[in-house]
């Protein structure tokens, strides 16, 4: 991972981690659900 993000990359940075995140999510329910 890149330490020093310019202003232009914080949004996609946002949005990968959010991205990132919602993965888990729908793996953590995944493991739940079977």
């Amino acid at each position: 991972m890149r330490l020093k993000i310019p202003n232009i990359d914080r949004v996609g940075l946002v949005l990968d981690i959010s991205r990132v995140l919602a993965d888990r999510g729908v793996n953590i329910v995944s493991m739940e659900v079977e």
